[in-house]
């Protein structure tokens, strides 16, 4: 979650959308965190199966409780925004060492990066190498009803993230974003998991394309397209 100055509008709402969802979305058997980032990142709630220990967290952290660990401290980040730091540390840090369970990645944000040591392409493998996908909410604050040069990047990395890593991408000011994200944990319980074995012996280190097309009517496939070999 972004708690950046840039979102500083959207704090409440933030707040409302992430306890409707881990409310009425995560189940008993589901493991969820909260990372809050801007030129740091935090723990403020690491894997539980408490919704409420969750909400009761993100609390505390709006009234201004900052005694939460840190991932991946960086001290030459300044009142930026680490959006791309955040999903490495996330993925390289929290989700590789996870039970092999599905997983996915939620990110609420304007997807206005300014502060990260790493870039796009960075986060973007890391949450496919730990086969999460990622699903951006994004919260842009327009100026007098106008989109800034700023606001369309970031609207284009929060895409990309999301269509990277076989996610989804939603506009906060057009969507019923708890609506949305319950169907996002109900898509993580009914995905499908395909292997093959590749006809290219070739152990050259780099990205393999992979195409899925769905040959019934109607139906559309979201998936990442293709995995690093290392």
């Amino acid at each position: 979650m972004d708690v950046s100055s840039s979102q500083d509008k959207f704090n409440k709402q933030h707040i409302s959308d992430v306890g409707k969802f881990v409310s009425s979305a995560i189940e008993t058997r589901d493991r969820v965190l909260l990372i809050c980032f801007g030129d740091h990142i935090r723990v403020v709630s690491d894997f539980n199966r408490s919704p409420r220990e969750m909400i009761d967290a993100t609390s505390a952290f709006e009234k201004g409780d900052r005694k939460f660990p840190e991932l991946d401290p960086d001290d030459t980040r300044d009142a930026g925004t680490a959006l791309f730091d955040s999903l490495y540390a996330v993925a390289t840090q929290k989700l590789n060492d996870s039970e092999r369970e599905r997983r996915a990645i939620v990110v609420f944000s304007d997807g206005e990066d300014n502060s990260s040591a790493h870039d796009l392409l960075d986060a973007i493998e890391a949450a496919q190498s730990a086969d999460a996908p990622i699903y951006t909410v994004r919260y842009t604050e327009a100026r007098r009803g106008r989109l800034t040069s700023r606001n369309r990047y970031g609207m284009r990395e929060m895409d990309r993230l999301a269509q990277e890593t076989g996610g989804a991408a939603f506009d906060a000011s057009k969507t019923d974003v708890a609506a949305s994200l319950r169907q996002v944990a109900e898509e993580l319980r009914s995905m499908y998991d395909i292997g093959y074995t590749s006809t290219n012996a070739s152990r050259i280190p780099g990205f393999r394309k992979v195409e899925i097309r769905v040959k019934r009517p109607g139906l559309t496939a979201r998936a990442k397209p293709g995995y690093y070999v290392r």
